[in-house]
């Protein structure tokens, strides 16, 4: 399973990870590496701390989530602009997880800087 999953996101442009069920990354396609460099055997909450202001309470909850959907995906605003989590439960074995950047939906700009006010 763990082969079939690397071959189908090696390709993908957005980070692709898979962990152990504790969160420890087993394998990252190419554009992963790209953006955060070789990271296999980190927590994947370390590697995401780059990104998200709390890494860790983000994968709790999208993990307690998987437990009961198999599935979960969380849209988030950075200081960098709009990010998409997906996870993906990979049987008992561990977890898929993308990190997709999201083209801003609102007028231009990124981040906090979309908000508009009345």
């Amino acid at each position: 399973l763990e082969q079939q999953i690397a071959g189908f996101v090696s390709h993908d442009a957005a980070p692709s990870f898979s962990t152990d069920p504790e969160g420890l990354i087993r394998y990252q396609n190419r554009a992963a590496t790209e953006r955060f460099g070789s990271r296999e055997g980190a927590a994947l909450s370390q590697v995401l701390s780059e990104v998200l202001a709390n890494p860790a309470a983000v994968l709790a909850r999208m993990q307690n989530r998987v437990a009961t959907a198999g599935a979960a995906r969380e849209d988030m605003v950075t200081r960098r602009g709009h990010v998409r989590l997906a996870m993906h439960q990979l049987g008992p074995t561990g977890y898929l997880w993308r990190l997709e950047d999201m083209e801003d939906r609102a007028i231009g700009g990124r981040g906090a800087d979309t908000i508009i006010l009345p």
